[in-house]
């Protein structure tokens, strides 16, 4: 009974420390908890899906063994911006991207008995319009991504977020600033401009992600608990 205490409070200290990162894990794992323990068969250095109902449902889904590698966009619109006190790309890809214990690239691989290893950069971006511009759209979120997307294409190479060289992006998040209903965190499926592509490589599977990127919102609840 002790231990079982001691696991549950380390996990409510783990969750209250990483708002951002659960919510991005939420999403990611979609696909992936779908994993049995016939994960032991499958050797970490080939990237693909494990056989069964989500590759089957969505075979150019993430990935969920091998490395996997996604960009991770913290977008701000014209009329609304993240404040002076937000995390830098660097803080938070060290949150979510470093081999430390409680990293999304920790947790992923504890998970999968080291079967999938997540890595990533953060970037900021500005939209150039308003958050009502995109939410008007039939498809606000594809629209916002293409133009997030674009905007970086000439800084990354997107092949190189396909891990596994199906010719579609493993997976990609954009963090949207503020609270609005039409931004709700969630797994988003590309299923509009199926004909859009960058560097030669289609979106497929990406992560509308609401939580906030301050360090009041992340660390001080796991201050309280420690």
């Amino acid at each position: 009974m002790r231990r079982k205490e001691e696991d549950n409070f380390q996990m409510i200290k783990y969750l209250h420390r990483h708002i951002l990162l659960i919510k991005l894990l939420l999403s990611l794992s979609v696909g992936f908890i779908f994993i049995n323990t016939a994960i032991s068969v499958f050797a970490a250095d080939t990237t693909q899906n494990i056989p069964g109902v989500c590759a089957e449902f969505n075979p150019n889904g993430t990935p969920t063994i091998g490395k996997v590698r996604m960009p991770v966009f913290l977008v701000d619109f014209s009329d609304e911006h993240f404040s002076e006190n937000a995390l830098s790309a660097d803080e938070i890809a060290h949150i979510l991207f470093s081999n430390e214990t409680g990293s999304m690239t920790t947790f992923m691989k504890n998970a999968s008995y080291n079967q999938l290893l997540l890595s990533g950069e953060v970037f900021f971006y500005t939209a150039q319009h308003p958050s009502s511009f995109y939410e008007s759209d039939a498809n606000g979120f594809e629209k916002l991504s293409k133009e997030v997307l674009n905007a970086f294409d000439d800084q990354l190479n997107y092949n190189n977020y396909d891990s596994n060289n199906d010719g579609y992006i493993d997976s990609f998040a954009l963090t949207i600033v503020g609270s609005h209903d039409y931004w709700y965190g969630c797994q988003a499926t590309w299923y509009d401009d199926t004909a859009y592509s960058v560097d030669g490589v289609k979106p497929m599977c990406y992560i509308i992600n609401d939580a906030q990127p301050y360090a009041n919102e992340m660390f001080d609840k796991q201050k309280n608990m420690a």
